[in-house]
């Protein structure tokens, strides 16, 4: 729950200001979501998009979809914040 895209600035651009730098060569995030339903299923390699949009899981504020985290990431990469992520 907690890699969202507002988390994600925030995180990210807390990051730039205690560094003091304009900018962060890679920023890694870990991924599935360690409180994602799919977590809970022994880390299958096999990714079901379909888990994460299930309605009684978003409704609690989670998981970010990867695809929202990929739109996320990039926005930071166009407005120079980061070089490179890797999740």
């Amino acid at each position: 729950r907690n890699v969202t895209p507002k988390n994600i600035r925030r995180d990210c651009d807390g990051s730039l200001e205690r560094f003091k730098t304009d900018y962060i060569d890679v920023y890694q995030l870990h991924w599935p979501q360690r409180y994602s339903p799919q977590a809970n299923w022994g880390q299958s390699l096999k990714y079901n998009v379909e888990n994460d949009r299930d309605p009684y899981w978003r409704q609690f504020g989670g998981p970010t979809s990867f695809e929202e985290l990929c739109v996320a990431m990039e926005d930071r990469v166009q407005r120079r914040k980061i070089r490179h992520w890797h999740a």
